[in-house]
């Protein structure tokens, strides 16, 4: 799969949000991501993230606020780089939503290959949640990005790139459910240890449910290494 084809898979899995039954919602989501190099095999990356919504279809005026904050993350994982194209990360994030604290055990494995003109990675991801008074939550995901440059055959610094993903989530907490993500974003490389990236991250939720709604995220993403 090359990059054209994940930029129209992706334009297509937006447009699905035209016929989507259920709820539709809309939100911003901004991050900071750190990367923290320990060793040439190690290192740490730091994540904090939040939400907020600005549209909900089932939004009632009088009891809710027009801009609805949602959840808090804060996330620490540990990566092992096995090889050039190969690592393995394992972490925890902690989750403040609904008045409520929620604990996820991540690990994940990610492949990476470099082609002329851009790079694919392949994500492979396993992660539990537990809360009080919630189900325990198991989620298997696989993600697929592309990222290429917009000017010549590498990204530089000072210069814009693409980069473009689909993820698929299968969801077990008491029963089974399946979301489709889909991740077009516009980054700019403003040094080799930072750089920044606007986009538009879309979930189709309860994809084998009639029940299924929709979320369009507006992201902000900005990552630093050290």
């Amino acid at each position: 799969m090359n990059s054209k084809h994940l930029f129209f898979s992706a334009l297509f899995l937006i447009s699905l949000s035209a016929f989507a039954q259920g709820g539709f919602n809309a939100g911003v989501l901004p991050s900071l991501n750190i990367n923290k190099k320990i060793n040439p095999r190690w290192k740490l990356n730091t994540t904090a993230a939040s939400r907020f919504y600005f549209y909900q279809s089932d939004f009632d005026a009088e009891e809710n606020p027009h801009f609805l904050y949602e959840l808090a993350d804060f996330s620490l994982l540990v990566n092992n780089r096995l090889s050039d194209d190969q690592s393995l990360s394992l972490g925890y994030l902690i989750r403040y939503q609904n008045s409520a604290f929620a604990h996820r055990i991540i690990q994940q494995y990610t492949l990476l290959s470099n082609y002329f003109a851009f790079r694919l990675s392949h994500r492979f991801s396993s992660d539990q949640t537990f809360q009080k008074e919630e189900a325990f939550q198991l989620r298997l995901r696989y993600r697929i990005t592309s990222e290429f440059a917009l000017m010549g055959q590498s990204v530089n610094e000072k210069e814009f790139y693409l980069k473009v993903g689909n993820e698929y989530l299968g969801i077990y907490q008491e029963t089974l459910a399946l979301e489709i993500r889909a991740t077009p974003f516009l980054g700019y490389l403003f040094t080799d240890n930072n750089k920044i990236e606007l986009g538009v991250d879309y979930r189709l939720r309860e994809v084998i449910s009639p029940s299924r709604s929709t979320r369009l995220w507006c992201s902000l993403n900005w990552y630093l290494s050290f």
